[in-house]
């Protein structure tokens, strides 16, 4: 998300997703991140891959976004 103003908000990427599941089946939650210089590093609360419901998770996913200023890449 980025925003000029503090007030009216963008989604500039969708970083983490998985549209090809069960919407019921699926969840992100309680991400926690830091940034190291560039790159925001986080962790996932994760439900996909048949997980029971979306808030049951079966999986704790580490992703990195590179250069998440300038051109985002996840990696």
């Amino acid at each position: 998300m980025e925003s000029d103003n503090g007030w009216d908000w963008h989604t500039k990427a969708d970083m983490i997703n998985n549209l090809d599941e069960d919407h019921l089946k699926v969840g992100f939650q309680y991400i926690d991140f830091i940034i190291e210089g560039e790159d925001i590093l986080f962790q996932c609360r994760t439900a996909m891959n048949n997980a029971k419901n979306y808030h049951d998770t079966n999986y704790s996913t580490f992703h990195i976004i590179k250069n998440f200023r300038t051109e985002p890449e996840l990696i």
